[in-house]
């Protein structure tokens, strides 16, 4: 058991030495990118409109993930049970869809997607592990489309996101 545990712990502060350096590295230019006020009165009013809710009125609270270069991490599911309602009631019975039509709504604007390229200068390749990069143009495009005729996500987005990732659901 001492020997198992002792590997494990070598791994992590392996792992954590070649991923310290990079967690500073996010940490300092989101400081630097939140303290500009109207950047994130800018991504709030935008999220707001593209989920037609007002932004929360107290501080949330994001945990910086390791990822490598090309890749970070998904969203992990709802928050306080909240989702696009949207998906959920055109695809009820399809958890794959629901599932990577979230993905794509979500990563087409942050971090690599429309907001995030716009807003933080962000130029990742890729939106998200379950995402090839080929679709990353037409989901970023259809994401610039709702953002600068401020609309919200309806159920022609879903459809839409639907058409370009429907191949992707059952690979």
């Amino acid at each position: 058991m001492k020997n198992s545990l002792s590997l494990l712990e070598e791994k992590f502060n392996k792992f954590y030495n070649q991923e310290l350096p990079l967690l500073k590295k996010r940490q300092t230019i989101l400081q630097k990118e939140l303290n500009n006020r109207s950047l994130t009165a800018s991504i709030n009013a935008t999220i707001a409109k593209l989920y037609d809710a007002p932004p929360p009125s107290k501080d949330i609270i994001v945990y910086i993930l390791p990822s490598s270069k090309n890749h970070t991490g998904g969203t992990g599911g709802t928050i306080d049970g909240k989702s696009i309602n949207l998906v959920n009631e055109k695809y009820p019975n399809d958890s794959d869809a629901v599932n990577l039509i979230k993905e794509a709504a979500v990563s087409s604007l942050f971090p690599n997607g429309a907001l995030g390229r716009k807003l933080l200068n962000s130029k990742g390749v890729m939106l998200n592990t379950k995402i090839p990069k080929e679709y990353t143009k037409e989901l970023i495009k259809l994401a610039n489309m709702y953002t600068k005729k401020n609309r919200s996500f309806d159920s022609k987005y879903i459809e839409k996101v639907y058409s370009l990732v429907s191949e992707l659901i059952r690979l």
